[in-house]
């Protein structure tokens, strides 16, 4: 082996060493310090029982809609990591591939495995393949210090080992925990403040990258949308550990076109919406538990009210109705007939009758149960899915591994056009 080739084996080793390194600080600073956990749940339908698990915390969950044939199933990605016992011996990170059906069957389809390599955040884009008959989608990883693109073909074996892929660029002094992706557009946030935008078309190039964004401090969570309009401007929303909630113009140089400051807080959580007030809505989860609306009009306007006990780590929104979930494990809608009018809807995701699948749980410890469940829980992530004709699927997972389906009914005026 030459010079060279050694001088990248001992690069690449010092980077994966530094994500390993990083990637325990933030564990033990995001996560309680506790044993590990073994939790099992059980998807009831009908007598049969489809599946086990036996990790410790889901990471991130993302819905995507595959078009079969004559049915239209939904598929569910869920990143999950488990956190190694022993300090010397490296986490697992796999992705799961879930198939959910129109008669609300749930199965697991197949189990990516990615060794050596920490999974902080995911992005799909069904729309960028390079052969729509062999492959079933892009995902995107974001694994710290590199941004890596596999493409998942359509067959797909229960388990499958991934060493190698498509494309992947490594970053130095920069970890990469946070990322999102609308159509060629990738923009991550770094633990550091840093903004980084991504291109991917034929290839991936990078774009930019601003330092100092948010004064060093790690981002909370960033959104990518386009402006409605003959010319569709690309926008983007992040907001950091530092309180700020920012938006960002997407061209070839960012520019800050607004800015907000919520003293004390770090934002946890974004969301966004045009629909029904007519200009852009900036929906924030703080990490005292408070829920903040931002209207840009003229002069923006600002509401906040407190909504949960604990952090707010998810926000989604569907038309006029709110999904919040606190780390508590609660789940809130709000349904906002104007801005500053929103009925709260408090729900319980231990005890609710709106389960979608019957879930059971059972523990290593025997002296833990259900009325200690809620604070194991620890969620950390939310999503949503409209499914024809008129049901909402909302999905909320935590550090326990517990997967917990919430079905709602929407009326007419919610329905997707």
């Amino acid at each position: 082996m030459n010079k060279y080739g050694k001088e990248s084996l001992e690069k690449n080793k010092n980077i994966k060493e530094l994500s390993y390194f990083f990637s325990r600080i933030y564990n033990f600073h995001f996560f309680p310090k506790k044993k590990l956990l073994f939790c099992f749940f059980f998807i009831r339908e009908g007598d049969k029982m489809f599946t086990s698990q036996t990790f410790e915390n889901i990471w991130k969950i993302e819905f995507l809609s595959v078009s079969k044939k004559k049915n239209n199933n939904e598929y569910i990605i869920l990143t999950t990591k488990k956190i190694a016992p022993k300090p010397k011996k490296k986490a697992f990170n796999f992705i799961e591939i879930w198939e959910y059906s129109e008669k609300n069957k749930l199965k697991r389809k197949s189990r990516l495995c990615f060794n050596g390599n920490e999974i902080w955040d995911i992005g799909w884009n069904q729309l960028i393949q390079r052969n729509i008959k062999k492959n079933f989608g892009t995902i995107a990883l974001c694994c710290g210090f590199s941004l890596k693109i596999i493409e998942i073909p359509n067959f797909l074996p229960s388990r499958l080992e991934i060493f190698s892929f498509s494309i992947n660029i490594d970053l130095i002094n920069i970890f990469q925990w946070k990322m999102c992706w609308k159509n060629s557009e990738i923009v991550t946030g770094d633990i550091g403040g840093k903004i980084i935008s991504y291109n991917l078309g034929r290839k991936l190039y990078i774009k930019q990258i601003i330092n100092y964004a948010h004064k060093n401090l790690p981002i909370g969570s960033l959104k990518i949308f386009f402006s409605k309009g003959p010319v569709g401007k690309k926008f983007l929303v992040t907001g950091g550990f530092d309180g700020y909630v920012k938006l960002w113009n997407l061209k070839d140089s960012f520019m800050n076109l607004f800015q907000i400051n919520f003293f004390s807080s770090k934002i946890l959580s974004l969301d966004f919406s045009f629909e029904n007030f007519g200009n852009l809505g900036i929906f924030i989860g703080l990490d005292n538990g408070f829920f903040s609306t931002v209207f840009l009009k003229n002069d923006f306007l600002t509401s906040i009210q407190f909504n949960h006990t604990s952090n707010l780590l998810g926000i989604k929104i569907k038309k006029n109705l709110i999904f919040t979930l606190g780390e508590d494990g609660e789940l809130s809608i709000l349904e906002i007939n104007t801005p500053f009018l929103p009925e709260r809807v408090s729900l319980n995701l231990l005890s609710s009758h709106n389960l979608l699948f019957h879930l059971k749980f059972k523990f290593k410890n025997k002296n833990s149960g259900l009325q200690n469940l809620k604070k194991k829980f620890f969620s950390k992530n939310l999503n949503g899915k409209f499914v024809p004709p008129n049901n909402y699927i909302v999905s909320s997972g935590g550090n326990s591994g517990i997967i917990v389906f919430h079905r709602f009914f929407l009326k007419n005026n919610y329905k997707k056009n």
